[in-house]
């Protein structure tokens, strides 16, 4: 879930729920409506510059499509690129490329075969850049069981995360050699990452942890469990962003049935008692949360309040 920078309007996609379409929360107006945008199975949200973000849209076959939108009418898609078992074309303003992510990883077949690829969006054009994970696709890896899960481009990196497998990976765009792996708390989830505004600060999650890593020497600096194991058995944490009018990260904890914000030496400031299982979640203006039930996808609300003297990360 990511929302524009006047706090507004909240976008969400849980794919097992909205398939292809976008679900879209209007602060202002206090509604929700849920717009068609493909076929496709699920899309991914990603966060870009200037109020625009961008959509992937995952199908079963050939096809991988990356749609821009802007806030204003999020609805709308601006601009289109296509791949479609190696033809490619483009619709609307391609100008617009310059305010989104330029990769992004997706899997469909090609050739009769699944697997894993990474698309790059350079020059107006997409195409299939997967010389850049050839350390995954040769890999010692359980392809049915772990693929990438996500890319993050920094300096002349491409940071990797691998599902169940706890680690970012680190790529040098211009040799397309793997310059190093980074363990995380070795608790196999799915990790993100994510960085502060001026990208002093990378942070990323490994199951039910929140990691700060400082990007300049690549050392673990903090790791916090967020989320206690219930009956010996360990609960993942939700999503998690960056607030975007404070140098806060808002954390959603389906087993605690809360939305919390978290400073960065990851101590938690304020949180909302929002009830159910909030998977993902958004603070608007006047402290307003917005959440979405894991397993339901309904609409969950709430007020973030601060807690005084407390810097317990579990309750």
């Amino acid at each position: 879930m990511i929302c524009d920078s006047k706090l507004k309007i909240a976008i969400s996609n849980l794919g097992w729920i909205d398939k292809g379409n976008l679900w879209i929360y209007n602060n202002s107006e206090n509604n929700i409506r849920t717009v068609f945008l493909s076929e496709s199975r699920y899309l991914n949200i990603f966060d870009g510059s200037a109020d625009y973000f961008s959509v992937s849209h995952n199908y079963e076959d050939s096809i991988f499509e990356i749609s821009i939108h802007h806030f204003s009418q999020p609805e709308i898609i601006l601009c289109k690129l296509i791949f479609n078992n190696y033809k490619t074309d483009i619709t609307g303003d391609v100008d617009l490329i310059k305010y989104i992510p330029k990769y992004y990883v997706a899997g469909f077949t090609l050739n009769g075969e699944y697997k894993t690829h990474l698309i790059s969006i350079h020059d107006k054009s997409i195409k299939i850049d997967d010389s850049k994970i050839e350390w995954f696709q040769k890999g010692n890896f359980d392809f049915g069981y772990q693929g990438l899960t996500g890319v993050t481009e920094y300096n002349d990196e491409l940071l990797f995360c691998v599902q169940r497998d706890g680690s970012i990976y680190r790529v040098n765009k211009e040799s397309n050699q793997l310059v190093a792996k980074i363990e995380l708390a070795m608790h196999f989830g799915n990790p993100k990452v994510t960085f502060n505004k001026n990208k002093t600060i990378l942070f990323t999650d490994d199951y039910d942890t929140l990691i700060r890593i400082n990007p300049s020497t690549w050392k673990i600096e903090k790791q916090t469990r967020f989320q206690n194991a219930y009956q010996g058995t360990n609960q993942f944490i939700g999503s998690y962003s960056f607030n975007k009018n404070k140098n806060l990260i808002t954390l959603a904890r389906p087993f605690s049935s809360d939305v919390v914000m978290i400073d960065n030496n990851l101590n938690i400031k304020y949180y909302c008692k929002i009830g159910r299982q909030p998977l993902e979640s958004v603070v608007l203006d006047n402290k307003k949360v917005i959440a979405r039930d894991w397993k339901s996808g309904d609409f969950l609300t709430g007020t973030m309040k601060f807690r005084f003297f407390w810097n317990r990360q579990l309750t």
